[in-house]
């Protein structure tokens, strides 16, 4: 197959000065950042059954990408062109009806946002600002895993990963260390293993769960100077637990208990504090499942606060992130006509329109 993709974004931001009841127009401050992307891609898969009990998967995408982003007000310009080949392939084997082996290698790709490409200062108050980096270039993950799964419900795995050219928001100071500036560049080599235990349970009839514990080490090696490879390293663990009670026989009301787990631990650069996440929610279903009525109740103590550290050469940085994640959601829908009827879904990638928005 293949694909060919076309990415175009302006963004413009204008400052004015009064002066003697004028407004003129602000140079320093104002921005219009024109990006022009385009991708071409060409791809293959082959699957087939070796034997009865064994499966193999294999392709190979190619891809050739071509940027442009302008800084009008400066007159600067940018063009980057570069090409990646990615391959990946998977085993699976299944001796018995009650276990199963698998084996997968591949390699991803995650472009910059627009935000981190603009080379524009974003101030966040008078004494620190944020500024893109035009040469910022996309990172390449390559990712090998294990698998074992026993009778459906319990699962082990192993994996293993690394980013090259993967990024990092170096923070440093100007003007006599009186202005922090923050800018992402490509400086970390980020390795990473670890395991994941998963069960999904059938408590009763009525009542299951699907607890699973994740536990990795990561180790960075930087490229940066101001961050030692020592201070870039160490274990992160997560646990996650979801609980669904039905309240009929049939199962069409149910409730739900969902609850998340991170441990203080070392993600890349950073140094970040445990958080803890809860969701309830019911679904509840009417006149013969035609009328579905669901509510959701997200972070209800507020137990979502991101606190991060940086361990720099010679300060250290700290932030402290609360989103406000606390959110109801109501929903009422009904079906009308025949509920065996069959629908045409139209399958659309949006995941480019994702590197429109700040995510930091």
């Amino acid at each position: 197959g293949g694909k060919g993709t076309y990415f175009s974004n302006d963004n413009r931001v204008k400052f004015y000065n009064k002066i003697g009841g004028l407004d003129i127009f602000d140079t320093s401050k104002s921005n219009d950042f024109q990006y022009k992307e385009r991708l071409w891609a060409m791809y293959f898969n082959l699957s087939r059954n070796i034997t009865e009990k064994l499966f193999i998967s294999a392709g190979l995408r190619y891809e050739r990408t071509q940027t442009e982003g302008t800084l009008l007000v400066q007159n600067i310009t940018n063009e980057k062109r570069y090409h990646n080949l990615f391959p990946t392939i998977s085993l699976s084997y299944e001796p018995s009806d009650n276990n199963a082996y698998s084996f997968s290698f591949n390699q991803r790709i995650a472009r910059p946002s627009l935000y981190d490409l603009n080379p524009f200062k974003n101030y966040k108050d008078a004494n620190s600002y944020e500024i893109g980096n035009p040469d910022l270039l996309p990172n390449i993950t390559t990712n090998v895993e294990l698998g074992y799964v026993y009778k459906g419900n319990l699962s082990f795995s192993l994996y293993s990963s690394k980013i090259a050219d993967n990024w990092a928001f170096v923070v440093s100071t100007e003007n006599n260390n009186n202005v922090i500036v923050t800018q992402p560049r490509n400086v970390l080599t980020t390795y990473s293993i670890g395991s994941e235990l998963a069960y999904n349970w059938e408590i009763s009839n009525r009542i299951s769960n699907y607890s699973s514990i994740n536990v990795s080490y990561q180790q960075s090696k930087s490229a940066e100077e101001s961050l030692p490879d020592e201070n870039l390293r160490g274990i992160h663990g997560t646990i996650l637990s979801n609980f669904t009670v039905a309240l009929n026989n049939d199962k069409t009301h149910k409730i739900f208990l969902n609850m998340l787990y991170n441990t203080k631990g070392v993600e890349e650069m950073y140094v970040s504090k445990n958080t803890f996440l809860m969701r309830l929610g019911a679904s509840l279903s009417f006149l013969r499942q035609k009328l579905g009525v669901n509510i959701y109740l997200t972070d209800p103590f507020s137990t979502t606060i991101a606190r991060n550290s940086v361990d720099y050469s010679t300060f250290k940085f700290e932030n402290r992130i609360f989103n406000d994640n606390r959110s109801i959601l109501f929903s009422v829908a009904y079906k009308f006509g025949n509920n065996q009827s069959k629908t045409n879904e139209i399958q659309i990638d949006n995941s480019e329109k994702d590197r429109l928005i700040k995510d930091k």
